[in-house]
């Protein structure tokens, strides 16, 4: 049952999701997003959260604004647009990963409304094409810093996933 409540003069609505996904168009205020394995609070933006019992994997991904998760030891990690994070069982968010092309065409495709909120819609060309940077095995939580330069600008180090520096 989702609550509505007062937060700082600004309304704020708390749902509860279970399993599956669910897309957040907000024109202001904010909304939590609870599940067993965490958080996700989006303010004023567009946001998407999915949720799977059974590999207790949450996943926020920030497509506008200022959007974060939070495990459920208080660990937090801080999203802006265009950027994604994941708990995956007992352990941590991991730091924030740059949406892909795919993520942005499930957003074309599943909301036809997405033009009234943006005044510009996201091609999904301008994003990295898909790669899964470890974001189905399980098996590394994105906690190795290793920030390989692979991209081949000269840039000191910033592997951007093809977005502007």
């Amino acid at each position: 049952v989702p609550q509505l409540v007062e937060e700082n003069g600004q309304p704020k609505t708390v749902i509860e999701l279970l399993f599956g996904k669910v897309y957040i168009l907000l024109n202001g205020g904010s909304l939590e997003v609870e599940t067993p394995s965490g958080v996700a609070s989006v303010r004023g933006s567009l946001m998407r959260v999915e949720y799977d019992p059974e590999t207790k994997k949450l996943k926020a991904s920030c497509l506008e604004g200022h959007c974060s998760l939070k495990d459920g030891n208080g660990n937090e990690v801080e999203l802006v647009e265009g950027e994604y994070t994941y708990i995956e069982g007992n352990f941590p968010p991991i730091e924030p990963l740059l949406i892909d092309s795919s993520e942005i065409q499930e957003w074309l495709d599943e909301i036809p409304e997405l033009p009234d909120f943006l005044d510009e819609v996201p091609d999904p060309s301008d994003y990295p094409d898909s790669e899964n940077e470890n974001d189905n095995n399980g098996n590394d939580n994105g906690n190795d810093n290793n920030n390989n330069d692979d991209d081949d600008d000269d840039d000191g180090g910033n592997d951007n996933g093809g977005y502007p520096n």
